[in-house]
């Protein structure tokens, strides 16, 4: 929606590809079960799956 603003508004991406990622080794870690293997080491943090995207506003 704050796309649509005028100016245009900033806003919070999110990365689901890391966020689903980091959620499935959270509950097969839980269950027990062994995680698959990441393309990157360590679990990703939240500057990895969030980013803020500037508007035309101060």
């Amino acid at each position: 929606m704050s796309s649509l603003a005028v100016p245009a508004l900033p806003t919070i991406g999110m990365d689901l590809t890391a966020a689903a990622g980091d959620l499935t080794v959270g509950i097969l870690a839980t269950v027990g079960a062994p995680a698959p293997a990441p393309a990157a080491p360590g679990r990703p943090g939240a500057g990895d799956i969030l980013a803020l995207i500037q508007g035309e506003t101060t």
